[in-house]
């Protein structure tokens, strides 16, 4: 097995209601988005395709919280054995689902939720983008860059 790499690009947005956040994601190909240069590849490793995915994460209760996770990858593997798709699995949620309950946690009056407030138009044509691509599968999300908050918001 080589090492892989994948350089993503993923929008995230709280669903106060449900008490959960969702992040989509994709793979970035080198160049240049909102102002920041996408690297390339490194080229002694095998770079992964990621044409879609959806993470989402609820919380449930003090101790628990459930967590869905759809990804379309292309590892570039002939063959994936079991063995290691359950290793990671077991290894590898945990700690993801505790740091993405630390940020659910610390959520409400960061300056992540003022932004969302000072941009409302903004986000909420990104939310209804993301209810699209939900129930169609498809969103067109190339107007979003040029509508994107600013610079402000990249920090």
């Amino acid at each position: 097995f080589d090492q892989r790499e994948a350089v993503l690009y993923g929008s995230g947005w709280p669903l106060k209601e449900s008490r959960a956040g969702l992040v989509i994601l994709r793979s970035l190909k080198p160049g240049t988005m909102l102002g920041n240069e996408i690297p390339a590849v490194n080229p002694d490793l095998t770079e992964m395709d990621i044409p879609k995915g959806v993470m989402m994460v609820q919380w449930k209760s003090e101790n628990e919280c459930y967590f869905k996770e759809i990804i379309n990858c292309d590892p570039k593997l002939s063959l994936i054995p079991q063995v290691l798709v359950n290793g990671i699995m077991k290894r590898e949620y945990p700690a993801l689902l505790s740091v993405v309950r630390k940020l659910c946690d610390d959520f409400e009056g960061s300056i992540y939720e003022q932004r969302m407030h000072e941009k409302k138009e903004w986000y909420d044509k990104l939310r209804k983008k993301i209810s699209n691509i939900a129930n169609e599968g498809e969103a067109d999300l190339e107007d979003l860059d040029e509508d994107f908050p600013g610079e402000e918001a990249k920090n």
